[in-house]
Order: structure tokens, then C-alpha cells, then sequence
């Protein structure tokens, strides 16, 4: 899994603290409707979602996450950040040869909570039967969101 790693200054963008992504998230781990990662600042966990403050790529830094973390706006910090949860990768072969640049987009934009959700499905398949229904079911439900 591709991880982001750069050293940057926490700002203060459209009255939030922010840190700003080096690069567009889209040409790290691929093109998605959102981007959730996890991973360190300055060793310490993190979590979050990118958006996009001025159309730059950045992380919000909330006021109690900036006080937990004994950070404050001008820190120069190491940050280290990775897409969260199941990627299209850890899909079985039979499904990941079955999905178009596009339906990856979508699997890639489903939560966390619902990519892991689908490979818990996959995983405890017990018979050949139940994993293809459960494949059928993946794809109808990544072509309903793209009106394919």
C-alpha cells in the first residue's frame, strides 16, 4: 500500500487548521470520490478525510486534535499518511478482473466501514456457491452507483 510521507507547517485556511497534502491524494492511491486516510503526525496517530480548502489537498486539524496532539498552527510537522481500510486489491482475482477503472472509483469510495463489511462476506464464504452470489452481489451494487 502507497503511503504519503512529507514534511509540512500547520496552517490556517477558511477558519480551520489544516495540513496541506504535497500532492493531489487521486495520483497516490487512485481516483475515488473521497479520500480517507490514517497513519502518524509527528509519530502520533491520525485519522481523516481529505478536502479541499482554496482547491488545495489538506486535512483539517480540529482545535482538540491540535491540543491532544500538542501541536498548534506554524508546527512544522512529519506526517505519514495511507488509504484506509480494504482496497480493490485485497479483492479476490475473479472480482477485481471483473471491475472497470470505474467501478473501482466507486469500491474505493464506499466507507470503511462498508469495504470491510464486504470482504468479512467474501472471506466467510463457506461454499463456491455462496462467494459467487456474493461477487454477483458486489458488482450489482458497485454498477447501481454508477448507473451502469
Amino acid at each position: 500500500m502507497a503511503e504519503l510521507v512529507f514534511r509540512t507547517t500547520i496552517e490556517s485556511l477558511v477558519n480551520r487548521n489544516w495540513i496541506r497534502l504535497p500532492q493531489h491524494p487521486d495520483e497516490v492511491w487512485g481516483a475515488r470520490d473521497r479520500h480517507a486516510l490514517y497513519g502518524t503526525i509527528n509519530g502520533q496517530k491520525y485519522r481523516g478525510k481529505v478536502e479541499f480548502p482554496e482547491g488545495h489537498p489538506a486535512m483539517v486539524m480540529f482545535p482538540g486534535v491540535l491540543r491532544d496532539m500538542n501541536l498548534r498552527v506554524g508546527d512544522v510537522v512529519d506526517v505519514v499518511l495511507m488509504t484506509e481500510g480494504p482496497q480493490v486489491s485485497d479483492l479476490p482475482e475473479a472480482v477485481r478482473a471483473q471491475l472497470t477503472p470505474e467501478l473501482e472509483r466507486i469500491f474505493h469510495s464506499l466507507t470503511t466501514f462498508d469495504r470491510k463489511n464486504i470482504m468479512r462476506g467474501i472471506e466467510s464464504a463457506k461454499t463456491e456457491a455462496t462467494l459467487h452470489k456474493r461477487f454477483t452481489e458486489l458488482l450489482e451494487l458497485l454498477r447501481a452507483r454508477t448507473g451502469q
